[in-house]
């Protein structure tokens, strides 16, 4: 299994938004509105931002045919949640040269929160996202952060999308 990882501040972050992009980015036409834009901010410093929200992570890539199966269940998450306070954001872990592979993907999903793509990176970097995130090196990989900051679950502890929708709630409902 590819393990592809970075968080430094030059890593190349990528944001979906609904046309509020301050710099587009040149990328696929876009749907329905979704302008996909270039962004340097770490995944950690997204996080960090989002406190007082719930924070769900997915870290994915094109050539996983489960993530990309499970990909419009976060997108159907943001989508009924955003509004209550859920923040989405995908992590791709697909190679630098497939960048316009992700973001073609991305504005046909319709993904309208903040998306990473993550690159190849140190043992330093892998240990700091095995310990934050539970990242371990499979995918399709999520991690929830509740409002406070801290992470409260991620999928090394299994889940049906009907228990994690419930766990997501859950966390919403904590003020």
């Amino acid at each position: 299994m590819r393990l592809w990882i970075c968080l430094t501040a030059c890593c190349a972050a990528l944001v979906a938004t609904m046309g509020l992009a301050e710099e587009p980015a040149k990328a696929p036409a876009a749907k329905v509105g979704i302008t996909v834009a270039a962004k340097c901010e770490t995944l950690d410093e997204a996080v960090k931002t989002n406190k007082g929200k719930v924070v769900m992570i997915d870290f994915w890539a094109t050539w996983c045919k489960p993530c990309v199966e499970k990909f419009p269940h976060l997108v159907s998450l943001h989508k009924k949640h955003a509004k209550d306070g859920l923040v989405c954001m995908s992590a791709s872990l697909d190679d630098m040269e497939d960048q316009e592979l992700a973001l073609k993907f991305l504005t046909e999903k319709e993904a309208a929160f903040p998306n990473f793509l993550l690159t190849a990176a140190g043992k330093e970097e892998e240990k700091k996202l095995e310990d934050r995130y539970g990242l371990e090196g499979g995918i399709p990989h999520m991690a929830v952060f509740g409002r406070n900051g801290e992470k409260v679950w991620d999928s090394r502890t299994k889940k049906t999308e009907k228990e994690l929708d419930e766990l997501l709630e859950a966390e919403l409902s904590k003020k």
